[in-house]
């Protein structure tokens, strides 16, 4: 089984909540002290070479978790497999790394790949539909598309905005009226979100969500 890992794709909700879960449970079952973070700003390659090495403290196994990609040479790259200590486990996230530089597709070739595409229109109000669930809730299919006409596609901030709705909505489904009332972002995203309802033709959304913003002042 590998042990090097490679996270990567635009959808760095999914991306996140994926290391984060894999750090929450590796702490859990091996101790904090065997979950090791690292920044690439800075980490030079005998730094690094130093963590990968070192065995896990009173433990099975330790993570390594790299918040994006070193700026390593290929040489060096291709010398991480050798010097990585039979129980560490190796993970580096990158949603868009470097791909002309050498050593990006090194590590990459050396590594489990899994990649995090952003979610089509059916995933996404499965997704949603889940996430409601999850919260202790439900949500309308009329609620759930003028959500995502309000806050877009981006699963962290629809994840937020579901939070609101579900606090909102105790006892019972989101409403699309819940939406209208409570899913209203701020500042230069409402003059996005407008005027992609007025090219979009949808003239009742635009005015409603226009009559929401005058009522904010």
């Amino acid at each position: 089984m590998s042990q090097i890992f490679f996270f990567t794709g635009e959808n760095t909700y999914a991306l996140s909540q994926e290391k984060n879960r894999w750090a929450r449970e590796f702490r859990t079952k091996h101790g904090p002290e065997n979950y090791i973070r690292l920044e690439p700003t800075g980490l030079t390659f005998r730094m690094f070479l130093d963590e990968i090495a070192a065995a896990p403290f009173i433990a099975e196994k330790r993570l390594i978790v790299v918040e994006g990609t070193p700026k390593f040479s290929k040489e060096e790259a291709v010398l991480i497999p050798d010097h990585l200590h039979p129980s560490c486990v190796l993970l580096i996230a990158d949603p868009t790394p470097d791909k002309r530089l050498s050593a990006v597709k090194e590590l990459q070739k050396i590594s489990t790949l899994k990649k995090f595409p952003m979610l089509d229109a059916r995933s996404l109000a499965s997704w949603i539909d889940q996430e409601a669930k999850r919260l202790g809730t439900g949500i309308a299919v009329d609620a759930r598309t003028l959500l995502t006409e309000i806050v877009g596609e981006d699963q962290e901030m629809l994840a937020s905005e579901l939070a609101k709705l579900s606090l909102a909505a105790t006892g019972r489904s989101i409403t699309k009226e819940d939406v209208e009332e409570l899913a209203v972002p701020s500042g230069d995203r409402d003059v996005f979100i407008l005027t992609n309802l007025i090219a979009a033709g949808k003239a009742k959304e635009a005015l409603r969500f226009a009559t929401g913003l005058l009522e904010r002042g």
